[in-house]
């Protein structure tokens, strides 16, 4: 629940209306939930955007197989370049290993995105407990 509580909010969803719906709302809920915002949208790699699509759905052909899912954030960086980021809400002591654990569904996200913009992608994960962003 909580995955689908921080997508909707970095989607551009009101945190309170959000966690009302869920039946999920407290006051430290709802202080996590908008921290959460600034932090991703503060950090060194959105301030270079120049264009930012959201959930956006696919579906792909990979190594004959029909595969369908949602990007969670697409970016055009000012330098003409195109960046997939997937978000992840758990916390871990070795980011980079929990990371390569989404290394296959991170490579289904830059194949459509690469589909959708037919330009080369750069992998990202979001992870937003903490705000460690790392390269894919």
């Amino acid at each position: 629940m909580r995955g689908i509580i921080i997508h909707a909010v970095l989607r551009g969803r009101d945190a309170a209306t959000v966690l009302h719906r869920y039946g999920e709302y407290s006051d430290e809920y709802l202080r996590q939930c908008e921290e959460i915002i600034p932090r991703f949208f503060g950090s060194a790699l959105m301030k270079h955007v120049k264009r930012s699509f959201s959930e956006i759905p696919f579906v792909v052909t990979i190594d004959g197989k029909r595969v369908t899912g949602k990007i969670d954030r697409l970016y055009e960086i000012e330098d003409g370049s195109w960046i997939v980021i997937d978000y992840k809400s758990e916390a871990s002591s070795d980011y980079a290993a929990l990371a390569d654990q989404y290394a296959v569904s991170m490579g289904m996200y830059c194949e459509a995105a690469r589909q959708i913009v037919r330009a080369e992608v750069r992998g990202w994960i979001y992870f937003t407990e903490t705000g460690v962003l790392l390269e894919c």
